[in-house]
């Protein structure tokens, strides 16, 4: 499995932050919050300036019920990069400082990265109706979000959320809730040429454990 391999990577490597995020999310996305929780902590705790790491941190803890945002808004302050930067726009609107219509207009455009980042605000205003509990509306900007046809990641290394991530989010936890099991289904977060992708597998995969390995991560394949 993929943490397995994680688990493997980070015996030789117990400070590779980006293995660490990525058990995380694979962890996450099995609704094991708590473990999860641990995972982006201590990548933090390594390398603190990716935004995602703290938006995973934040989303781990509100599924456990704890949904304070300090964390975000203590992200905020500290940030010193330009005002208009794409992951500070993403970080204010899962706080709460802005509206999510505003952080849609500021992906708007026909660009990659527009797209990008407008499957990225789709995704994550998902995983926030899934913290409120409206599966209705997860569902609604999950779908959203596969329609921007996002297959990699197209905004910078290491982050953003793909379509096979929403898709798999979405039949998990909204169109089938409970129907499947969480510990046989997640999302493969890949470390592969600098970037991550991520991806939905179909049971009998899972069941069958059918892997090719990319790189230094299993990457499961996708049929």
């Amino acid at each position: 499995m993929a943490i397995t391999e994680y688990d493997k990577i980070l015996r030789r490597q117990p400070n590779d932050a980006d293995a660490l995020t990525n058990r995380g999310v694979v962890k996450f996305n099995k609704g094991a919050f708590r473990e999860a929780e641990a995972d982006f902590k201590q990548a933090i705790d390594i390398a603190p300036d990716d935004a995602y790491r703290w938006l995973y941190l934040w989303l781990a803890r509100a599924r456990q019920g704890n949904g304070d945002k300090t964390i975000l808004t203590d992200f905020i302050e500290d940030y010193s990069g330009p005002p208009e930067d794409w992951t500070l726009l993403l970080v204010k609107s899962v706080a709460g400082k802005i509206e999510e219509r505003e952080l849609l207009a500021a992906a708007e455009g026909s660009s990659a990265a527009a797209t990008g980042h407008r499957c990225e605000a789709l995704f994550y205003g998902g995983e926030i109706a899934l913290v409120r509990g409206d599966k209705k509306k997860a569902k609604e900007l999950f779908e959203g979000a596969m329609d921007t046809k996002v297959f990699d990641f197209l905004n910078t290394p290491r982050r953003g959320p793909s379509w096979r991530a929403c898709r798999s989010q979405r039949d998990r936890e909204t169109l089938h809730p409970g129907a499947i099991p969480a510990t046989r289904v997640g999302i493969v977060v890949v470390r592969a040429f600098g970037s991550l992708a991520a991806g939905s597998v179909p049971r009998s995969s899972i069941r069958a454990g059918r892997f090719r390995i990319h790189g230094t991560a299993p990457v499961r394949d996708h049929v």
